[in-house]
């Protein structure tokens, strides 16, 4: 494989075996990275309590402090109020294209080629990519996802850069609410949207 750096594959397992994902009260008492070390170590029975934002948060520190370009990214269900996943792309400089690390469900993506590739690039043809685990690759790992892939968001903290991108499963005319917002998916995720809201190709 063309520039295959083994470290954000590393940080990425080393997330996953050390947490689970659960959100209930010792989930919001939070010092999730603390009590994952603390998990790590064999100083705690119990692995830290995350979810895939919290697993992707840490990665994401972890890799940057690192040197690594991280980028956060978030897929929606349309079909439901606003369903979400988080997941973190991460810049492969020799290879020169961003790479999806999913820490909550501990998998990567790739090509039918075999080569590493970023969610977002492919939210329009999940046929043409496969998710991958140290089991193998297969959409058994992750089919719930396939039916987030209707709407992308991508967060660049290094660039302050903030889009979306839609696929033509997305349910445009859907109305969502978050807090007390109501509206259409640009609406009650402005942010998201900020730099654009295009379809994906």
């Amino acid at each position: 494989m063309i520039g295959r750096d083994a470290t954000p594959d590393a940080a990425r397992t080393f997330i996953t075996a050390n947490s689970v994902h659960k959100t209930d009260a010792e989930f919001r008492k939070g010092e999730h990275a603390a009590k994952l070390i603390a998990y790590a170590k064999g100083k705690s029975a119990e692995p830290a309590h995350m979810e895939c934002s919290t697993r992707s948060n840490l990665l994401q520190h972890v890799l940057n402090e690192m040197g690594y370009r991280t980028r956060k990214v978030a897929i929606f269900d349309t079909d439901t109020n606003m369903e979400s996943h988080t997941l973190l792309d991460v810049w492969n400089a020799t290879a020169r294209r961003w790479e999806t690390q999913d820490a909550d469900f501990g998998i990567w993506w790739q090509d039918l080629k075999g080569n590493r590739v970023s969610l977002a690039d492919y939210a329009q043809k999940p046929d043409k990519i496969v998710p991958c685990s140290a089991k193998g690759c297969d959409w058994s790992h992750a089919k719930r996802l396939e039916q987030y892939l209707d709407i992308i968001s991508i967060t660049d903290k290094a660039t302050g850069e903030r889009y979306a991108i839609y696929t033509t499963r997305a349910d445009l005319r859907r109305i969502y609410t978050k807090g007390n917002k109501r509206g259409l998916f640009c609406e009650v995720e402005a942010k998201r949207c900020t730099d654009g809201f295009t379809r994906a190709q």
